[in-house]
């Protein structure tokens, strides 16, 4: 059994694919009151590196073995997702895809209570609000 891609992207890249619904340079939160708020003290720069939110998100096996090295040199971020982000700009990679996630159906954020946003072609849901929706 072999699978043979068509997308021009898988191609390209290959083995150095990030994908999620990754958030480009972001400014850290610097509001106290908020639930995602960063000092400067935590984190100085004014932007972040791209990084995929923490509801899911893909790394080739490559990726994962370039970005291994690095966790003895990064400091752990309590933001897991921007500490991927960070581990995968500190390594470097050179040739590597950033895969945004095409809207809402690949990489689907957060259901409402009495909502089910399944779509058959999504990777990753967060926060599946009822059994039924869980089960398609």
């Amino acid at each position: 059994f072999q699978i043979i891609y068509t997308d021009s992207f898988v191609l390209k890249h290959k083995d150095r694919i990030y994908a999620g619904l990754i958030y480009p340079k972001t400014l850290p939160n610097r509001h106290r009151r908020s639930k995602w708020y960063i000092s400067k003290k935590e984190y100085a720069p004014n932007t972040s590196p791209p990084f995929a939110t923490g509801l899911g998100f893909i790394l080739t096996r490559l990726i994962v073995e370039r970005i291994r090295p690095h966790f003895d040199w990064v400091n752990p971020f309590r933001m897991d997702d921007v500490y991927v982000g960070m581990l995968i700009n500190r390594a470097n990679i050179t040739g590597l895809g950033i895969r945004y996630a095409k809207g809402e159906r690949q990489f689907s954020g957060f259901n409402l209570p009495n909502q089910c946003k399944y779509q058959k072609d999504a990777v990753v849901y967060h926060k599946v609000s009822s059994h039924s929706c869980m089960k398609n």
